[in-house]
């Protein structure tokens, strides 16, 4: 006692782990955390990061009631003022406008942090019945792994604010925190989508079950793996009717193929002016058709019957051949019915001699 007589605090002699020291970097204008308070939906999660923004910067005592006024030395109270009205500033700043008009005319900090909690902190049983219940009925739909976990770990350590789990080390509060492990465990896997089944099954097979963030690192794992074997061709012959096909659709008509349909053959994939059957097939479209038919008849061997392409020439010969026959049978017809009717007309005459 004799010391601190000899030695009063001052503002002047006030040390950085003194809560009224304020660091050049305290001012009216910062903005402590990103959630700003809305009402009772958010104000759990509000008030928590508002008491670790504080804790953080030695400000805490200012609102929980350890640093008041009158415990201060007479020297230090228009310090404690000046602190007051920062921590005041930063509260004003992290609630929604609509509420900031009703606490800016407020005097002290404590008494506005009191004022918001006895107003918003609603740990009655229709509140904790509301969170159970979106924490059971969420799935994961259209959200990523990450989002859907992070999204259910707000809503778990929301409840636990207003259900709080004993603290005590006794050996029943440990097989209580267990079972609530569990069945967080069993509420995350319940709510993931289906093409996660194989997974789950692992996971709930071992023994003893896994705890949920090594669980959920499991699922991540399986869902990398699901994007890789998405992205990853089901044929390997795939890649080579692609080439095949890729210098027929990258030629003429530009690459890919379009859902326009020409108005001259009626078929998809280009315009009337890009039209072969108008301005011309190119000297190598049927040297690809060629190609395209030997990569398909590589791939359809098991489904279908074998297709020997033909070329232009022989294909021509093929037309001669059905010509001249074609010819040679009506040269047979004709003189037949040249034979017939001079038989027919010569026994005529000779009846009538």
């Amino acid at each position: 006692m004799g010391k601190d007589a000899d030695n009063p605090i001052t503002p002047s002699s006030i040390d950085f782990s003194h809560p009224l020291y304020l660091h050049p970097s305290d001012t009216q204008a910062v903005t402590l955390v990103s959630q700003v308070l809305r009402g009772s939906e958010n104000y759990e999660v509000w008030s928590r990061s508002m008491r670790l923004a504080l804790f953080a910067r030695n400000k805490l005592g200012l609102i929980d009631g350890t640093c008041l006024r009158e415990n201060q030395d007479e020297k230090l109270r228009g310090l404690w003022d000046r602190c007051n009205a920062i921590v005041l500033s930063w509260l004003v700043n992290s609630v929604d406008r609509q509420l900031a008009t009703g606490i800016v005319f407020s005097s002290s900090a404590r008494s506005v942090w009191l004022d918001l909690k006895e107003r918003f902190h609603k740990a009655d049983g229709v509140r904790i019945f509301s969170i159970h219940k979106a924490i059971t009925s969420l799935k994961q739909g259209a959200l990523s792994i990450p989002e859907y976990f992070t999204k259910l770990r707000d809503l778990w350590d929301e409840y636990d604010s207003l259900a709080p789990l004993p603290t005590c080390q006794c050996p029943t509060t440990q097989e209580y925190a267990k079972l609530v492990q569990q069945q967080r465990l069993l509420q995350f896997l319940s709510g993931l989508n289906d093409n996660y089944h194989h997974a789950k099954t692992q996971i709930l097979l071992q023994s003893p079950l896994p705890t949920v963030n090594q669980a959920y690192s499991l699922i991540c794992q399986d869902e990398s793996h699901q994007l890789i074997s998405y992205s990853t061709p089901a044929h390997p012959t795939e890649g080579a009717t692609m080439v095949a096909r890729g210098g027929r659709q990258g030629r003429g008509r530009g690459r890919g193929r379009s859902q326009e349909e020409c108005s001259h053959c009626h078929r998809k994939g280009h315009k009337r002016e890009n039209c072969y059957h108008l301005v011309g097939f190119p000297p190598s479209f049927r040297r690809q058709q060629a190609q395209v038919s030997t990569a398909d008849h590589t791939i359809n061997t098991s489904s279908s019957p074998a297709q020997t392409p033909i070329t232009q020439q022989q294909y021509d010969q093929i037309l001669k051949l059905l010509q001249k026959e074609k010819d040679d049978i009506a040269v047979t017809t004709t003189e037949c019915i040249e034979e017939t009717i001079s038989g027919h007309l010569s026994w005529q005459n000779k009846e009538d001699w």
